[in-house]
């Protein structure tokens, strides 16, 4: 390395990162109200203590962990909303679940495999835990699925083979089911009516037909959540907002 360094004006208004590297910095003072504060990482010689390099970054410490746990909750209700699958989706489903327990030419394993084997021929993606209406859902359709078999082929069929019970082998032989599948499912929803699934290629272009449409009647748009679940948007009449609008990608 040549020395010395020169420091910009950045780095030289600038508070030294207590001679650690940048990884193991510990901001002591998360949480503070207040703007931007500038922090720098010297590199010298253990030597002579001459600085060979220096480096200088601004951190915005507006928000406070408060505020940072808030809008955490915030997200996972968006996204909690956003999974939830409609009505008319849970009922495509069991319909799904009652057909292929009853066709007999299914040799299911377990209801495991009925049950995501219905969510695979809706083009409905399966759930996660950490999406907890969504997964509720998936908890009482695998119930439902239990039921179904039991009934149609009774408690002691070769559906209650447990060896295999996280498998995911689809069978989809079936015409009926085959007809089913299609390309990406998305909904639109409006606090106190249904939900309607609506035609798009990708979720950017059912977002812009939907934006374009709440124009054309003057009202305004504002997106406030975008993310591969889905979008959330408020509707602004005089610049406030007066009606929430979620758009759910499913598939």
């Amino acid at each position: 390395m040549k020395g010395p360094a020169k420091e910009n004006e950045l780095a030289k208004k600038s508070k030294e990162m207590n001679g650690k590297i940048p990884s193991q910095y510990i901001n002591k003072d998360f949480g503070k109200k207040r703007k931007a504060h500038n922090h720098k990482f010297s590199v010298k010689s253990t030597k002579t203590g001459q600085t060979y390099w220096v480096a200088a970054i601004a951190e915005d410490k507006s928000m406070k962990f408060k505020d940072y746990l808030i809008r955490e909750a915030t997200e996972s209700k968006i996204l909690d909303n956003l999974t939830e699958l409609p009505d008319s989706v849970i009922s495509e489903i069991k319909k799904l679940i009652k057909f292929g327990a009853k066709d007999l030419t299914q040799n299911w394993e377990n209801a495991l495999e009925l049950c995501n084997t219905a969510y695979k021929v809706s083009n409905i993606k399966l759930p996660v835990p950490a999406h907890s209406k969504s997964w509720k859902q998936y908890t009482e359709l695998l119930k439902f699925s239990v039921h179904e078999l039991a009934d149609a082929r009774g408690l002691d069929g070769d559906w209650r083979q447990t060896d295999k019970i996280y498998k995911e082998n689809y069978k989809i032989d079936s015409p009926m089911l085959l007809e089913k599948i299609g390309g990406k499912r998305y909904f639109v929803k409006i606090p106190g009516q249904m939900s309607v699934e609506v035609e798009g290629d990708n979720m950017t272009e059912v977002l812009r037909e939907l934006v374009n449409k709440f124009k054309r009647h003057g009202a305004g748009v504002d997106i406030i959540h975008r993310s591969q679940e889905g979008a959330v948007i408020h509707v602004l009449r005089k610049g406030e907002p007066v009606e929430e609008v979620t758009i759910q990608e499913l598939s």
